[in-house]
């Protein structure tokens, strides 16, 4: 039903592993 709202949550979920990732392995 709310699609657009989905995608928002899904594409800010994946920018938040994103940087968790990077911000692991620059101070890894």
């Amino acid at each position: 039903m709310h699609d657009w709202y989905f995608f928002h949550l899904l594409h800010v979920h994946l920018l938040q592993l994103t940087s968790c990732c990077l911000i692991e392995t620059n101070f890894a």
